[in-house]
């Protein structure tokens, strides 16, 4: 495949695009859909029981954004846009980055190995 500018674009805006819809996806497997009739109590247990929780968007974004480093178009800007996308909806949270969580430390851990493997990447590439 020929990678112009414009092919970068739209496969970055697809990336965005697919981001969103994980972010969607993500929002109803943990805090649940309200047409549903599902109580507080029942959501908020639904994601406190899972192992999952003490990761956060940024760290997904983090992930898609190492293996953007690392793949070739067009998957690269697919990659970056999904990053984008995570990053995005994570900034714009109540609670960003697990601030005020009570697995606040665990996520900035992961976060922290996170953004020092992509710096090494990043830098070594």
């Amino acid at each position: 495949m020929i990678e112009t500018a414009l092919g970068r674009i739209a496969f970055s805006i697809a990336g965005v695009i697919i981001g969103e819809i994980l972010c969607e996806i993500w929002r109803t497997y943990f805090w649940g859909i309200a047409s549903l009739d599902m109580t507080i109590k029942s959501i908020r247990t639904k994601k406190d029981s899972s192992p999952l929780r003490v990761l956060e968007h940024y760290h997904h974004g983090l992930l898609c954004l190492i293996l953007s480093k690392l793949a070739c178009y067009p998957l690269r800007e697919i990659l970056f846009g999904i990053s984008l996308s995570l990053l995005l909806d994570e900034i714009l949270q109540d609670n960003p980055f697990a601030i005020g969580k009570d697995h606040f430390y665990q996520s900035t851990i992961i976060g922290a190995i996170l953004v020092l493997v992509f710096l090494w990447i990043y830098l070594a590439l």
